[in-house]
């Protein structure tokens, strides 16, 4: 059973991915993969370095991060090739490591914790799709005070993913984070209980 979790940008994904870790399922972090499959010596930082030249790579040649940013930052294009280059990356090695897994333990559950998981077509390879969802005012008060920014910039942020009604049309499981996380390892815990079944009665 490989289930998406994905969400808005402060709904409240990475708590229900750390209290799912605490349930028993195997979480995978996109974020920890994304880094991995540009490590020295990767194809991915190879990609990277032919798409964008050395100015990206650090003396030491790794992958200067700050130098990305700074380029991709505005420029449209240029985060599209980059999008190009390491989400099917990224999405190949975290299929890897799901079937490597699977293998070993055909009844547990799977979570592909993902930002991205809908924009880069992940979402297909998913048994369901969990969306995190929060109200956008609690979301534009959550990402002010997390991040130190101002109203007008939290809401750039958020103007600059999916919008959360689209993302609902994928959804299998909408789980809403409007309250204290009680009321949302609740609905984690239900969801979840419903996916080990599941996982148990596909065997």
């Amino acid at each position: 059973m490989r289930i998406g979790l994905t969400g808005s940008i402060a709904a409240g994904k990475s708590t229900v991915s750390k209290h799912l870790c605490e349930l028993g399922a195997h979480v995978l972090d996109a974020d920890l993969i994304a880094r991995e499959i540009v490590e020295p010596g990767t194809k991915g930082l190879s990609m990277l370095r032919d798409a964008f030249g050395e100015e990206v790579i650090t003396p030491s040649g790794a992958l200067d991060r700050a130098a990305m940013a700074a380029r991709v930052f505005g420029d449209p294009a240029a985060l599209k090739t980059l999008n190009a280059i390491t989400h099917p990356l990224v999405v190949a090695r975290m299929a890897e490591l799901s079937d490597q897994w699977q293998a070993q333990h055909p009844t547990d559950v799977i979570v592909w914790d993902m930002a991205l998981l809908i924009e880069c077509g992940a979402w297909e390879r998913m048994d369901a799709v969990w969306l995190i969802t929060a109200p956008e005012t609690v979301r534009l008060a959550r990402v002010m005070q997390r991040d130190g920014c101002t109203r007008a910039q939290a809401l750039a942020r958020m103007a600059a993913q999916m919008p959360e009604m689209e993302k609902r049309f994928y959804a299998t499981e909408v789980i809403v984070n409007d309250s204290d996380e009680a009321a949302l390892f609740q609905q984690v815990d239900r969801c979840y209980s419903a996916a080990r079944a599941a996982a148990e009665k596909a065997i």
